[in-house]
């Protein structure tokens, strides 16, 4: 075997383990995306109601029983409404207590 026989050889190696080596990465990464979407499962009710902010603000969420209780600021009206529309629609809430304020 000459010197260029052994280089290709070692060359046409190289090739072929960086193939199986980029599937096992791509076969990883979609396993890996997959199962942390579905251990995340769906938004919670506090993910919910603090995704009704649309602009600046900020509201924190405390769930005792059947009563929300928001406290926090929000830019305007509509971001108000759109929070309180949001908490009083959640699972087993009979009662909202907002302290939550507009800002100027």
């Amino acid at each position: 075997m000459t010197t260029q026989d052994k280089g290709n050889n070692a060359l046409n190696l190289r090739r072929a383990s960086i193939i199986p080596t980029r599937v096992k990465t791509v076969i990883l990464m979609m396993f890996l995306l997959f199962t942390s979407g579905c251990a995340l499962g769906p938004p919670t009710y506090e993910i919910n109601v603090k995704s009704a902010v649309t602009g600046r603000g900020h509201v924190s969420v405390r769930r005792e029983g059947d009563v929300a209780i928001l406290s926090g600021w929000v830019e305007d009206r509509y971001s108000y409404n759109a929070v309180h529309r949001v908490a009083r629609a959640g699972e087993g809430i009979k009662h909202v207590v907002s302290r939550v304020q507009i800002a100027d």
